[in-house]
């Protein structure tokens, strides 16, 4: 998902301006829960085997990100790829994407984990 930088005018308050990035965030996971349940994508776990071991999104393939380099033959190519981790502050997730679109997948981040999602996890 390649959406442009929230902007915000100078003449827009505060609490506009916070409305206006809520709004952003809800439809960008409205998008998120369209490809996850239409199956258009590639759902990746990149936390470590035994976080996904217990507990992970159904689907979903694990790769740690620590070995996601050489592994990346293992996710397939002419898909969307979505990665996550364990939450929106964990940086896993991020660094994945990063690697992934640096060897020309089409790859976004799911902005929460597993728990954030209330998704019932797949053990």
């Amino acid at each position: 998902l390649n959406l442009p930088p929230k902007k915000f005018h100078s003449d827009q308050t505060a609490q506009e301006q916070q409305v206006l990035a809520a709004l952003a965030s809800e439809l960008e996971a409205r998008r998120y829960a369209h490809v996850l349940l239409h199956n258009r994508s590639t759902v990746l776990d990149v936390r470590p085997a035994e976080e996904f071991a217990a507990g992970h999104i159904r689907g979903a393939i694990n790769v740690p990100v620590t070995d996601l380099r050489r592994r990346l033959n293992e996710i397939p190519r002419g898909q969307e790829v979505v990665a996550y981790c364990r939450g929106p502050y964990c940086l896993m997730a991020r660094d994945a994407v990063e690697l992934l679109r640096k060897k020309g997948y089409d790859a976004l981040r799911l902005p929460e984990g597993v728990a954030e999602w209330g998704i019932a996890p797949v053990r």
